[in-house]
């Protein structure tokens, strides 16, 4: 009984609900797309219920999981198979591949948001993905206004709710409602990469104050007259800030602003367009002696 009561607190410390079903695990890799030329990422991968299918594909796996009895019992499972991988590791500290790849996970609950974020970076070569998450960690994920992390890696990355999954198919139950989270990488970047870091600034800047006009929160970077004049082409409102503004549509803004150029000084400031400055008036003590 107590080392019942020992598995069970080191489960609930690890986030871990396995999922059981095969019909689920089923549905990922058909949402992943996952085929046997794939290298695939199962994450938290437990008692391998999802490892199994994907190598079953004849694509590769690499199978990360934390727990030692787990990861034990993993190499016994597919020790023999040259197409799965196994490592202890805590997802937190994992170097992603050096190629593309795809993930197919059951994410555990506690470190969601980190894995997400190192999946979701630019520089990270995941092709496509499909994740069992929170049903509230998925809404969240997917809004189209208002959240900056959203904003940040929607040049690069699709993401949907695809589903529910029931409780169900977990072991044990889960104790809150989760669903599928779907990622694709654009085929077609809408900011190149060379331009990432000043998207990114220009996105960070509009989220300092989140709920001003976009013409007095990124002012840092251009001039009203500017930003007025992108909003108004692209038939937005002048008073649009960030939290109201889809998510896509901060890289058609960056876009524009960045076409814009400075309109060239070709006179001094506050001088007559097109005139030279002229020279103050000189007084009578202002000629230069002659010399004697």
């Amino acid at each position: 009984m107590a080392a019942r009561r020992s598995r069970r607190a080191r489960t609930a410390a690890l986030g871990q609900h396995f999922l059981k079903s095969p019909k689920v695990v089923r549905r990922l890799l058909a949402e992943a797309r996952v085929n046997a030329e794939d290298l695939v990422l199962d994450l938290g991968a437990g008692r391998g219920s999802i490892t199994q299918e994907v190598a079953r594909t004849g694509a590769r796996v690499i199978a990360v999981e934390l727990d030692p009895r787990l990861t034990s019992l993993l190499r016994e499972r597919f020790g023999q198979d040259p197409r799965v991988s196994i490592v202890g590791k805590d997802l937190r500290d994992l170097h992603l591949p050096g190629e593309k790849f795809k993930a197919v996970s059951n994410l555990p609950f506690h470190v969601t948001t980190q894995i997400l974020r190192k999946l979701l970076n630019p520089s990270a070569l995941l092709n496509r993905a499909a994740l069992v998450v929170q049903r509230g960690v998925a809404i969240k994920r997917t809004r189209r206004c208002g959240n900056m992390f959203n904003a940040l890696v929607s040049p690069w990355f699709r993401v949907w709710e695809a589903g529910t999954v029931p409780r169900g198919a977990f072991e044990p139950l889960s104790p809150v409602d989760t669903s599928v989270l779907s990622i694709a990488r654009r085929d077609v970047p809408l900011v190149t990469n060379s331009d990432r870091a000043s998207y990114e600034e220009l996105v960070r800047l509009g989220f300092e104050r989140a709920d001003a006009p976009l013409s007095v929160s990124i002012a840092r970077l251009h001039s009203r007259r500017r930003i007025d004049e992108v909003l108004k082409s692209l038939e937005l409102p002048l008073s649009t800030s960030a939290l109201e503004l889809r998510i896509d549509r901060f890289a058609a803004i960056h876009s524009k602003l960045a076409a814009i150029k400075e309109e060239p000084r070709c006179c001094p400031p506050g001088s007559p367009r097109g005139r030279p400055a002229s020279r103050p008036p000189r007084g009578r003590g202002s000629r230069r002696a002659r010399p004697l």
